[in-house]
């Protein structure tokens, strides 16, 4: 193991479990973080996102479901899959089909890409990640407050659904220290609150 640079959390490793548990304890207490696991072209893989910065349809589309079909012997291109492979840039020129695609080396520029809404994408034997633009808008417009008016700045107010309320905190301030947590509280209602 190689310390990490003072300017880094952390640095990335080969084994996919433990590039996981490191991201798990930076967005430790972070209810709104998704951790999804499957399999590309027959290794272990690992996409990172935010609930509700992300589109998760642009990812199971153009991320995911090009990487699972990368598997089993009907597929042409299995001969090349061990080259395709062995690195991220071959990954994100051959098999992804999404429209930005940059190959992260820093944990830091991970964590950044995260927090500002992208999607980190990690594969088991490779030491690097990528980040996958899948920036999702709030689905109704943000309007302003009406009963408190400001002369400068954004004028943008809370609206009626809990997700795109945090998706607003989350844009202001992209700091991993923010936590989140989700609860349900009523018994009939079982109403969703974020802490």
């Amino acid at each position: 193991q190689v310390a990490a640079p003072s300017s880094e959390p952390f640095i990335f490793t080969s084994i996919l479990e433990e590039n996981k548990k490191l991201l798990q304890s930076i967005f430790k207490d972070c209810g709104d973080i998704e951790f999804r696991n499957f399999d590309a072209g027959g290794k272990s893989a690992l996409l990172v996102y935010l609930e509700g910065m992300a589109d998760t349809s642009n990812l199971e589309r153009n991320v995911i479901k090009p990487l699972m079909s990368q598997t089993g012997p009907d597929n042409p291109n299995t001969g090349n899959l061990s080259e395709i492979f062995t690195t991220m840039k071959g990954i994100s020129e051959h098999i992804l089909g999404a429209s930005s695609v940059s190959v992260l080396t820093k944990a830091s520029a991970a964590i950044d890409a995260v927090m500002m809404g992208n999607a980190l994408l990690l594969i088991d034997g490779l030491s690097e990640g990528l980040s996958i633009s899948a920036v999702k808008y709030v689905k109704r417009n943000i309007g302003g407050a009406n009963n408190e008016h400001i002369l400068r700045g954004p004028n943008e107010a809370f609206n009626e659904g809990l997700t795109d309320n945090i998706v607003l905190i989350r844009r202001r301030s992209r700091d991993t220290n923010i936590k989140v947590q989700i609860l349900k509280i009523g018994e009939r209602t079982k109403t969703s609150v974020a802490i």
